[in-house]
């Protein structure tokens, strides 16, 4: 005996629903403050992170899609100054990052930065480091790039693997190179 199939008579029912949009975070960087000592790490993906003074407030702030401690606000160092009375350390962990320095903000201590391994770039554009700046690199081809920006006593790079570039533009350095 043959079975017939049956065809169907009723009409499937599929359910579509649509998404909202939702912008993809490039990774999460780490900001933390202990008495005059800022902290930044980064994870293992691509971080754009700028330190700058704007509307007389410095803050650290995410570019690109990076997220400050997990979320989008700002970390506000100072309020009614353009000046961060402090030091800067910052491990960038793996992945092609950035750390920039910006807009007539000052650092009153050095600033520090241990690249990781990817393509990393140090910048700095119209600030003060009262203190030094030294850059460790990693393994990838990093960059350091001061432009119109003074520092107190020293410009410390450090290359290992990989090319990099140093820059400066308009750069006053009251000390060693």
């Amino acid at each position: 005996q043959r079975q017939s199939r049956k065809p169907m008579h009723g009409r499937a029912s599929a359910t579509v629903q649509l998404l909202e949009p939702r912008q993809m975070l490039a990774g999460s960087v780490l900001v933390s403050l202990n008495g005059s000592q800022l902290s930044i790490t980064g994870d293992g993906e691509a971080n754009t992170v700028e330190i700058t003074a704007l509307d007389n407030q410095v803050f650290v702030r995410g570019l690109q899609n990076t997220t400050i401690n997990g979320g989008t606000s700002n970390f506000v160092l100072a309020t009614g100054s353009a000046t961060f009375d402090g030091s800067v350390s910052a491990d960038l962990g793996a992945g092609d990052d950035t750390l920039l320095l910006s807009r007539n903000v000052q650092v009153s201590g050095s600033v520090f930065v241990a690249g990781g391994v990817g393509n990393d770039n140090v910048g700095s554009t119209g600030s003060t480091i009262q203190g030094g700046l030294a850059c460790l690199g990693g393994a990838g081809n990093d960059r350091v790039s001061l432009q119109d920006s003074n520092l107190g006593t020293i410009l410390w790079a450090q290359t290992q693997q990989g090319n990099y570039l140093v820059s400066l533009e308009d750069v006053t350095i009251n000390g060693r190179i």
